[in-house]
């Protein structure tokens, strides 16, 4: 396979940098090899976003989704209409 050479520094926190060690120590990496291998997972699964990428390298623990058409279409209608929104805060006291 024909590689090409790129050179990347990446400043992190000290406590990242401590966990980033530990873990590629854990699995018998250097550093720059389980980041390469984190890279090439993330590029390779076609099926996530650009944003989700980015999403899972900050470390969140939820998918980011893109929100449906319809969805989005829903939640202008409910925003346009929050006005006519009634407190139902007291409804369930009157139910038997």
């Amino acid at each position: 396979m024909k590689t090409i050479q790129i050179h990347l520094t990446i400043d992190v926190p000290q406590e990242f940098g401590n966990l980033l060690k530990a873990k590629a120590d854990e699995l018998g990496l250097s550093v720059s090899e389980f980041v390469k291998k984190i890279l090439a997972k993330e590029v390779k699964e076609e099926k996530h976003t650009a944003k989700q990428v980015i999403a899972n390298l900050e470390g969140q623990l939820y998918p980011v989704k893109t929100m449906s058409k319809r969805s989005e279409r829903r939640l202008k209608k409910a925003l346009e209409e929050k006005d006519k929104a009634v407190d139902a805060s007291t409804f369930f006291c009157h139910v038997s």
